[in-house]
């Protein structure tokens, strides 16, 4: 018994070093919220447009999916509360825009935005204009 309990220790301990480290290494999801990027996380982030930096650290973001009707659809891109299309519009964002980016999966894109967004929606949040 002791033995089991010095084993689990031991694996507690383990885990713990490797989500710090992975926390402190750069990890691809913050500590935090993975369905939000946030003014910090943009500040000095190397990439020249939004969606540069959501396929390097949240690119499940951008993964389109097959309905049962065979057709392949992704995510629609929200700039507040105008609607962009498609990932790709993502590309014409630079960072130095935006306060924040928020990910809602299907069903909670359809509770927030309606039946119509049934793809899922990712929001920017610009920045407020100098």
């Amino acid at each position: 018994m002791n033995r089991l309990r010095i084993v689990g220790g031991f694996g507690i301990l383990l885990l713990a070093g490797c989500s710090t480290a992975m926390q402190q290494s750069g990890s691809t999801t913050p500590a935090g919220n993975s369905r939000v990027i946030t003014a910090e996380e943009l500040k000095d982030a190397p990439y020249s447009n939004l969606y540069d930096l959501i396929a390097a650290r949240r690119p499940q973001w951008l993964r389109s999916y097959v309905t049962s009707e065979g057709q392949r659809v992704a995510p629609e891109v929200l700039l507040g509360s105008r609607e962009l299309g498609g990932p790709d519009a993502l590309r014409q964002i630079p960072l130095s825009s935006v306060a924040q980016v928020r990910y809602y999966e299907r069903s909670e894109a359809q509770a927030q935005f309606g039946p119509e967004h049934e793809n899922g929606v990712i929001r920017v949040e610009s920045r407020p204009s100098p």
